[in-house]
């Protein structure tokens, strides 16, 4: 059987109607929340903030991330522009002289007290169609 209308004009024309905020944020916080490659259908979805796992956290890295956050949410959720992205890290720092779970191996329970994990606290003013949107996210480093 064969259509008259392209392919093309078909997938320009809206074919629904426009997210609302709450869509919008779940949208937002799937792509910040994705690391690329985890979506085999879509491989390129997501941000790139697992790049910046194992460097050091300088004001740089952090200026850096913001940029990524800015970048994926413009191309994936491209209804959404971002007004503010405050990007802070905190530190969850391992306390030497804790108990050790019995489950991990001692070889690498004796680099705990080595280690730090971080969580970046990402603050986000966005502002969508149907007006502003305010999102907190907390994502470990």
């Amino acid at each position: 059987m064969r259509y008259s209308s392209s392919l093309s004009t078909a997938l320009s024309r809206p074919l629904r109607r426009p997210a609302t905020n709450e869509e919008l944020v779940a949208r937002v916080r799937l792509v910040l929340e994705t690391p690329p490659g985890h979506m085999p259908w879509l491989p390129e979805l997501g941000c790139a903030l697992d790049r910046l796992a194992g460097e050091p956290m300088t004001e740089a890295a952090v200026e850096r991330a913001s940029e990524l956050v800015t970048s994926a949410i413009g191309r994936w959720v491209p209804e959404v522009q971002v007004v503010r992205c405050d990007v802070r890290l905190r530190m969850d720092h391992v306390v030497p002289g804790g108990s050790r779970d019995q489950n991990l191996p001692i070889a690498e329970a004796s680099l705990l007290p080595f280690s730090a994990q971080g969580t970046l606290d990402i603050e986000l003013e966005l502002r969508g169609p149907d007006g502003p949107l305010v999102l907190d996210l907390n994502l470990p480093t």
